[in-house]
């Protein structure tokens, strides 16, 4: 008798630190947690009310700007908006004839890759869907640039993803807008990947570019798509992007009158002509 009463003392002891560890063990998941998860849709609204994310707010025309509070990009939000509506804006316009119209976009600005991690559980230097943009703005970098806003536009203006190598094609035109990859000219990038056995022919571009490095598929893409601009001109490429998004088959004969054999030589002939000593 004294010996079941002693170990349900003895038990009965432990359960309160057991439970106190639990529940330090949960509100340590918790807070390690990301305030949304990168693998599920999250809306506008979640982006606002994320938790342990205080944002001071700005505007300008259609843009509604976020930063967290206490950090740089807090600092600069005047100059965003106006790096957005005096460069990033027309340069989408002239890419695709159109610029960003319609419902507010909103651009959260994050300080750096573990300010991302917190807030949706992923660390990359941005996402855009039509609604909004998620931004990587570190100290050191003086402009977001053109690229997750071109997605924006493009969203807007052409429709999902749904089309033949309309992936590649989409972030083709985000580079080519952008100018150049990581500071590198685009078609003597191209040239030099293809020297070193890296190259992808036009129809493998399109249909594995995907399965391959950022490094190898984004300024590719750029490069084949900075070909169809200066060839084709603007209204051409933004028919062609508008048919292809959609389409599970190629457009480009359709639009062009070339097809992907053709255009292939024409395009490789021009990034063979490429300057590749201006690759650093």
């Amino acid at each position: 008798m004294d010996g079941r009463r002693s170990e349900r003392k003895v038990v009965g002891s432990r359960a309160p630190l057991r439970l106190m560890t639990w529940i330090a063990m949960v509100m340590a998941a918790t807070c390690s947690r990301p305030a949304l998860d990168y693998h599920r849709e999250f809306t506008v609204t979640d982006l606002q009310m994320a938790r342990g994310f205080d944002w001071v707010r700005d505007s300008v025309d259609i843009f509604r700007l976020y930063a967290e509070v206490g950090t740089g990009p807090a600092t600069r939000l005047q100059a965003v908006g106006d790096e957005i509506t005096g460069d990033i804006v027309p340069r989408i316009r002239e890419v695709i004839g159109r610029g960003i119209s319609g419902e507010p976009v909103h651009v959260f600005l994050l300080e750096d890759t573990s300010a991302m991690k917190r807030l949706i559980g992923w660390a990359g230097t941005g996402i855009a869907t039509s609604t909004f943009v998620l931004h990587i703005l570190p100290g050191d970098r003086p402009r977001l640039g053109v690229h997750e806003f071109m997605h924006v536009a493009t969203a807007r203006e052409f429709g999902e993803l749904r089309g033949y190598g309309s992936w590649v094609v989409n972030e083709g035109v985000a580079v080519f807008a952008s100018g150049r990859w990581h500071g590198q000219d685009l078609d003597a990038l191209t040239k030099s990947l293809r020297d070193s056995g890296d190259g992808l022919a036009l129809r493998m571009l399109l249909t594995e570019g995907r399965s391959h490095p950022e490094a190898v598929t984004y300024p590719q893409a750029g490069s084949f798509v900075g070909f169809l601009h200066r060839r084709f001109g603007t209204d051409t490429l933004a028919a062609l992007l508008k048919l292809q998004y959609a389409s599970s088959e190629p457009q480009f004969e359709k639009v062009l009158g070339m097809d992907l054999e053709a255009l292939g030589k024409e395009w490789g002939d021009a990034v063979a002509a490429a300057d590749t000593l201006r690759i650093r």
